[in-house]
């Protein structure tokens, strides 16, 4: 819907339409599993409901968001953690004196933090 179709700005995302019988209510937020942005619109009569209707909108959006970001991370344990670590990353990415070093930084590390998961170290 091109700009100069929405109206007299109201507030923000909510304009009057040039009809004057009502408000179009725009919600613009970033889809967390794409990384696109996600442009919805609606027309409603009274502006309590254009309010209420966008912070819905934008309520629901940020609780998906959340909740992907807490199904994505991985639960595993730091042992695990660090072999993963010292053969995908440090191996390939890294001089092999670091990646020894690293091996032994991870080694280490484990003593202390072997059997804890990695979301429960702070």
């Amino acid at each position: 819907m091109p700009t100069k179709e929405k109206g007299e700005k109201v507030e923000p995302g909510i304009w009057q339409h040039p009809s004057g019988k009502g408000y179009v209510v725009e919600v613009s937020y970033q889809d967390h599993q794409t990384g696109r942005r996600v442009r919805k619109w609606k027309w409603i009569h009274r502006i309590d409901l254009a309010r209420e209707w966008r912070q819905s909108q934008k309520t629901d959006a940020l609780r998906d968001e959340v909740r992907k970001k807490k199904d994505e991370r991985p639960n595993i344990k730091f042992d695990k953690f660090g072999r993963e670590y010292l053969e995908k990353w440090s191996k390939i990415k890294k001089k092999a004196t670091t990646y020894v070093r690293d091996g032994y930084s991870v080694e280490r590390l484990k003593t202390v933090f072997g059997t804890r998961f990695i979301g429960d170290i702070k």
